[in-house]
């Protein structure tokens, strides 16, 4: 029975149910072991099920690939033109009753050829087919029938001539296997089964063993406690603690159990008497507890007293010492005033800031020491000054555009916060912490610049893609308008009018192809021949071009370097760009007399140089600059005077692209132009182009053409517009080729 006091527990009612269950020990050992060891067994049985199924899965994976790879050997190269051939070889392949279906599937997903004959013509469009459709790899899928039959589906590419003409697509019946897995699990449960029995049988007997040890055990101890007395303590409360009543042990329990009865009984006797001894030495404890915490009590109280004076006067000094380190420490200037504006107290770095000793400005009127002004840099009358604005409003006060002056006449821009100090809801003075922004305004100023010129080259870019697309499409139309012009002229004799208003046509059709190049060249669709060539032979060719066009109120002036100035570039390029630079010179001084000045000399471009040009990397850089005296450029017009078709001359006087043309041309060899102007003065563009680290010269390209042999042989003339192809074939039946 339950020890009084005790609740009952789940296996106390289980046991109080089933009496077997909590009369015997050996039947809870036994079902315990069973169950284990039929987990144990059911792990193992599902670790070998699935080794067993991935085997299986593993050799039909490979069996389905040996097929596919055995079709796609069969070099059916050709899908298209052997498709009889291979839906043939289809209807006739050896039957086996693991494959349910074959079917060859082009690009468009429609069955070319199958083994079933009705499925020829379909579209897959299920998402499985669109899953295991790969160009360059075979896939697997595990599935199955409407009917519940497992299958095995594989699509492989069929690759001929480094492309993939088509995929092969079959599948296979797994039903063999699932048969297979169920002959196993029959089996491991049969030998659970077997060593389960094994297991209980051996159980059973070595509990025998051990039940004739402990009946001997128990005998003794049923005869010591027959023979024992009540037990009772004496007390220093005079009580006494009798030794609680002995439980009979039942026979009818099992062997086990008796032996647990037992042993619980002697226990309980030593824990009464062990109790009974504590409980008095607890009761003489407390009377010495109680006449020594007399005594102690006065000792403590005064020795707490003398300990919080020692700790508040040592924390009051580590205070003290704190507050100094931080002022002196703090990277910002602080300093105190009292209503008057005197300074009160000032840290190192804010006198250092403001260029006095510590000492200088103690007691100064703070105002007018450091001149406090505007960002304009009139001054601030005392009453409308920020930093003293705390007194009149009671709150504190920042600002970041503020600026004070230092002890040599020099001004630098704070940012600072006011806080009022309160004494009894009163205010008796103000705290003013300021810092040095300058570095601050200074990388805002570069980060600024670095913004813009970011979102020029972005603009340049976007424009550039647009107009290389809008070229291509109109060059493919002057092609065709071109050829079938001198088509045209090849039917008609020279001497006839037409033929003259046709030659109109192509000299206007070479024209809009020049303005094509144009734009190809600004949105860097072209390849330019580069080569090595030396600034100062095409300055001077340039100049030679120019002279003639130029008129005598415009004076040419030339500074050119001794040295070479060697740069990888087209030369016909860097002429287009010198002479549209100098055409605009010419323009902007056409109203008066002027000098153009070109000068080229070497720019070291460091780290340093970078910030000012960050779309170069650092290097040598040969410089060509241009420089007229002629009315200047607007501010509000310089960030768009490399836009495409933006021009400021008069109509019919330019047509916006020259200035486009040339920084397409420098940005794509690798260099960057910058223009400055300046109103009334003048204007002067400056092109960097990166050094050849060795002057070299490279040989001119064969200019020679061979003449195609007339009348012989045959020619493939292709091009993707239908226009161009026609004119192409036309011209070459007139030429005499087929």
């Amino acid at each position: 029975m339950p020890h009084p006091g005790h609740g009952l527990s789940l296996p106390s009612l289980f046991a109080k149910r089933f009496p077997k269950w909590g009369g015997s020990v050996r039947l809870r050992h036994t079902i315990f072991l069973s169950i284990v060891v039929l987990f144990i067994m059911g792990l193992l049985a599902s670790i070998m099920l699935a080794k067993q199924r991935a085997t299986l899965h593993h050799a039909a994976e490979a069996k389905a690939l040996a097929f596919t790879q055995a079709f796609a050997s069969g070099g059916w190269a050709a899908i298209q033109d052997n498709l009889y051939r291979i839906q043939e070889a289809l209807m006739t392949y050896p039957p086996d009753p693991d494959v349910r279906d074959i079917d060859l599937v082009d690009h468009d997903n429609m069955i070319m050829a199958s083994k079933i004959p009705s499925r020829i013509g379909l579209i897959l469009e299920d998402s499985e087919w669109m899953q295991l459709k790969q160009p360059n790899r075979t896939a697997f899928r595990y599935t199955e029938t409407r009917e519940g039959e497992p299958l095995l589906v594989i699509v492989a590419p069929l690759v001929g001539q480094g492309r993939t003409d088509a995929w092969l697509r079959a599948s296979f019946s797994l039903q063999d296997l699932h048969q297979e897995d169920l002959r196993l699990v029959i089996q491991m449960s049969l030998i659970t089964l077997l060593l389960m029995a094994t297991v209980i049988a051996s159980l059973r007997w070595s509990q025998n063993r051990i039940s004739s040890i402990l009946r001997n055990v128990i005998k003794q101890l049923q005869d010591t406690l027959s023979s024992g007395n009540p037990v009772t303590v004496p007390l220093v409360s005079n009580t006494a603690t009798p030794a609680p009543p002995r439980e009979t042990v039942h026979s009818q329990r099992g062997t086990l159990e008796r032996l647990d009865a037992t042993v619980t009984q002697t226990i309980g006797l030593l824990k009464t008497q062990s109790q009974a001894l504590q409980e008095s030495a607890i009761l003489l404890e407390h009377k010495v507890q109680e006449r020594t915490e007399a005594l102690s009590k006065a000792k403590s109280t005064l020795e707490k007293e003398i300990l919080e004076r020692r700790l508040a006067q040592a924390q009051l000094e580590k205070i003290n010492r704190q507050h100094q380190l931080i002022l002196h420490s703090i990277a910002e200037g602080i300093y105190g005033i009292d209503l008057q504006g005197r300074v009160t107290f000032i840290n190192p770095a804010g006198a250092s800031l403001l260029g006095y000793a510590i000492e200088e400005l103690l007691g100064k009127s703070i105002h007018e020491t450091i001149h406090h002004t505007h960002p304009d840099g009139t001054r601030y009358d005392r009453g409308n000054c920020p930093l003293h604005g705390v007194f009149l409003r009671g709150t504190s006060q920042h600002a970041d555009n503020e600026f004070l002056w230092r002890s040599d006449g020099t001004r630098f821009p704070i940012e600072f916060t006011s806080t009022p100090i309160r004494e009894q809801e009163k205010i008796v003075g103000a705290v003013i912490s300021f810092t040095d922004i300058t570095s601050q305004r200074e990388a805002e100023i570069k980060i600024q610049y670095s913004e813009a010129k970011l979102r020029q080259m972005q603009k340049m870019e976007a424009i550039g893609t647009l107009a290389g697309g809008i070229a291509h499409d109109f060059n493919n139309i002057l092609t065709g308008i071109l050829g079938y012009t001198q088509l045209a002229q090849f039917k008609m004799e020279k001497q006839d009018q037409a033929h003259e208003y046709l030659e109109q046509v192509v000299i206007a059709g070479k024209r809009a192809k020049d303005l094509v190049k144009q734009i190809l060249t600004f949105s860097r669709q072209t390849d330019p021949q580069h080569q090595a060539v030396d600034l100062r032979v095409i300055i001077q060719e340039a100049l030679t071009l120019m002279r003639a066009t130029l008129p005598a109120t415009i004076e040419v002036t030339t500074h050119l370097c001794q040295s070479p100035g060697m740069v990888l570039a087209d030369p016909t390029q860097l002429h287009q760009v010198l002479i549209n630079l100098m055409a605009n010179a010419e323009y902007a001084m056409r109203e008066k007399h002027g000098t153009i000045t070109i000068t080229q000399d070497h720019l070291l471009l460091d780290s340093h140089g970078h910030d000012r040009f960050p779309e170069l990397v650092p290097g040598s850089y040969c410089r060509v600059s241009i420089q007229d005296t002629g009315t200047g450029i607007p501010t509000h017009v310089l960030p768009r005077i490399f836009d495409p078709f933006f021009t400021t001359k008069d109509v019919g006087a330019g047509t916006g692209m020259g200035l486009s043309v040339a920084h397409g041309i420098i940005t794509s060899h690798g260099g960057t132009i910058t223009v400055e102007s300046q109103l009334g003065v003048g204007t002067t563009f400056s092109i960097l182009l990166p050094c050849m680290k060795e002057a070299s010269s490279v040989s001119s390209p064969d200019t020679g053409q061979s003449e195609l042999p007339k009348k012989e042989g045959h020619i493939l003339f292709i091009d993707d517009e239908e226009v161009i192809s026609e004119m192409g074939q036309k011209l070459l039946h007139h030429l005499g080729y087929t």
